[in-house]
């Protein structure tokens, strides 16, 4: 089954309304509100965080927190428009997290490759 999730942090949008489990939050998280739906373990950062923070780097704190939110709701494939912070690195994070990393323009036929095959 293929499932789209969006990202807390980014709002919320008809055309994904399934939300990651988050990674992280604080009272200042951006987009997160109290009528959603998680549970309070929902808010830490996975066994794998720290890991994909060295990666991609601390600087890049948002990319950190969708990545580590992927990886939670076990995502097996990760979109991205970042060339420079998150596909760049995408073999050191697919070898870490066991996900498949696309760069949304460049990699399109891969991803639908990948997807066909996962169905």
């Amino acid at each position: 089954m293929i499932r789209i999730v969006a990202f807390p942090y980014e709002g919320t949008s008809r055309k994904t309304p399934t939300l990651s489990r988050p990674s992280v939050v604080t009272i200042d998280s951006p987009n997160i509100t109290i009528d959603m739906k998680f549970s309070i373990d929902d808010t830490d950062g996975s066994n794998k965080y720290k890991e994909i923070q060295s990666i991609i780097g601390k600087k890049n704190a948002m990319d950190v927190l969708h990545i580590d939110a992927a990886y939670k709701s076990k995502c097996k494939a990760f979109l991205s428009p970042d060339k420079g912070d998150i596909i760049s690195k995408k073999k050191e994070l697919e070898i870490l997290l066991q996900m498949k990393f696309f760069h949304h323009i460049v990699d399109w036929p891969e991803f639908i490759d990948f997807v066909n095959a996962n169905k």
